[in-house]
């Protein structure tokens, strides 16, 4: 078994031209962290909201932004293994939106 934490999430595009974006993560369908971002800002998740997650072998995060009370999956999950050398960032981009999330895995 493995803790997942992320770090840090970063809006380098928005989805929404006016306004914030409401983006979410979730870890294998499970919320861990919701927000409101604007272009260019960057918020320090670990130690903060988003927590750790207990995870065993590979597992999915998802970024999901909220418009309307619908949500929208941004790009394609992004799989995270339990592998303690496994630090990243995991890149969600569509044509007009654009999020980096760094994370890290611990034993």
């Amino acid at each position: 078994m493995a803790t997942l934490i992320m770090k840090s999430i970063e809006c380098i595009r928005a989805n929404d031209v006016v306004g914030a974006d409401e983006p979410y993560l979730t870890v294998d369908g499970q919320p861990v962290w919701s927000g409101s971002m604007k272009k260019g800002e960057t918020e320090v998740l670990s130690g903060g909201r988003a927590g750790e997650t207990e995870i065993t072998g590979a597992v999915l995060v998802r970024l999901l932004e909220t418009n309307n009370s619908s949500s929208k999956q941004i790009d394609v999950p992004h799989r995270v293994d339990d592998d303690p050398t496994n630090n990243g960032k995991a890149v969600f981009k569509t044509s007009g939106t654009h999020y980096e999330v760094e994370y890290r895995v611990v034993a």
